[in-house]
């Protein structure tokens, strides 16, 4: 990171030469990366990230800027069909517990590499903008399963309950690296001589290729047939997904 932050600094000095202005800023972005699959099945990813960019606008309506954005803080919510029977969180008394897992968890992050960025502005009051880029992440998937196996349980009467499950193991974990498109509407008025506010609204739009994970469970007993029902974990992160952010960034130009 000191080594990404004194080239943006040897960079701003050297294109000062050359444009109209150049800008040094950092600030503060929060993201909101979205999934969803099928009925009851969703996982939204909240992450606050850094972003540290340099901007060279040779002329007064075009900007172009590179930047990275370092996360500082990441949580994941999820939602999986059936989970009420198989996440030991789960308030749900169905069964008795007897499908819950002892260890169950789903998340994703992403490490943003680099977003290289072009800005138009439509006027030079507050210097609103349009801006469109390219962005290169690497989105990480992991989900863990763990169940140990349980004996059939019977009513007093002889009759079987629930019947016996095997031991489940899952452990999945991978990461992909992907270009991601990026679209932004904002604003950045110059406050003083030297130094910049950057107010933007950004989406991204994430596509996904590779192989997803699936994994089958029991979840819950059909008592007219005697027998489980299965249910298909699978990744959520097939097809295309959007990542929403805000961002408040300052700093100085040249």
């Amino acid at each position: 990171m000191r080594k990404i932050f004194l080239l943006l600094v040897v960079l701003t000095f050297c294109l000062s030469s050359f444009g109209q202005f150049v800008y040094l800023g950092s600030g503060f972005q929060y993201n909101r990366l979205m999934f969803q699959g099928g009925y009851d099945e969703n996982l939204n990813t909240n992450t606050i990230n850094l972003p540290i960019t340099i901007g060279f606008r040779p002329v007064r309506y075009l900007e172009i800027s590179f930047g990275v954005a370092p996360s500082l803080r990441s949580k994941t919510k999820f939602s999986l069909k059936n989970d009420r029977y198989l996440n030991p969180n789960s308030s749900s008394t169905s069964y008795d517990g007897h499908y819950k897992a002892s260890e169950y968890d789903y998340s994703i992050s992403r490490d943003v590499k680099f977003v290289l960025a072009a800005k138009l502005f439509f006027e030079t009051s507050v210097n609103s903008y349009f801006e469109i880029g390219i962005s290169s992440q690497e989105i990480s998937e992991s989900f863990t399963f763990r169940r140990p196996a349980k004996s059939a349980q019977y009513y007093s009467f002889g009759s079987i309950k629930y019947g016996a499950l095997s031991a489940r193991n899952f452990n999945y974990s991978k990461s992909n690296s992907v270009m991601v498109p990026t679209l932004a509407f904002g604003m950045k008025p110059h406050i003083s001589k030297r130094i910049y506010l950057d107010i933007k609204f950004r989406s991204e739009f994430i596509n996904i290729n590779s192989q997803p994970f699936s994994y089958t469970v029991e979840h819950s007993w059909d008592f007219s047939e005697d027998r489980h029902e299965f249910y298909e974990i699978k990744s959520l992160t097939t097809g295309t997904s959007v990542i929403i952010s805000g961002e408040l960034g300052f700093g100085v130009f040249f």
